[in-house]
């Protein structure tokens, strides 16, 4: 059987960035039950006009799957902690792990981007909670692929493609909100 031993540093990262999504996904669920069961609920997360979760957790973006797009963090995040935890105390994988590990990512990538696209244009409102989920999913993505190559120019590339979309979404929502 082939198999498949993440760098620790990408171990690490899974963990780190599976921790933060969990948080994130599980209050964005909590936060939606409350509001759920009190229509009148006032979202912690919702700050003023532009960082508002009630402007989003209310539209159908907010349950793509028709159910909240949260509990795919709740489910999915733990997931990558496990993995990641397990790669972290040196555990080899199936390489079969890798290429689920990858389709999901991809799967997650793609899901951001429109979701990014929701928030700006369509809905008009950030979610913080929502943004620190795209955050931990970004960079998973990017050095997942450096992780398939194994070199160190892959690696810079990884670098540069996480920096440069996290630059090009605060871009975006300055351009959006600010200009």
């Amino acid at each position: 059987m082939r198999t498949y031993k993440p760098s620790k540093r990408y171990s690490w990262l899974l963990v780190i960035a599976g921790i933060f999504g969990l948080a994130a996904s599980a209050s964005l669920t909590i936060e939606k039950i409350f509001l759920l069961e009190d229509p009148n609920y006032q979202l912690s997360c919702s700050l003023n006009e532009i960082f508002a979760c009630g402007s989003i957790v209310t539209t159908d973006q907010a349950s793509a799957f028709g159910f909240a797009n949260s509990v795919i963090g709740v489910a999915a995040f733990p997931v990558l902690i496990t993995l990641g935890s397990i790669s972290v105390m040196g555990i080899v994988l199936p390489r079969f792990v890798l290429g689920g590990l990858t389709v999901g990512l991809i799967f997650a990538q793609l899901f951001v981007l429109w979701l990014v696209y929701q928030s700006l244009y369509v809905i008009g409102a950030l979610c913080p909670w929502c943004m620190v989920v795209w955050a931990a999913v970004v960079p998973l993505t990017f050095y997942l692929v450096a992780e398939w190559q194994e070199t160190q120019t892959r690696k810079q590339i990884a670098h540069l493609a996480t920096l440069g979309w996290f630059l090009i979404v605060i871009a975006l929502i300055v351009a959006r909100f600010y200009i």
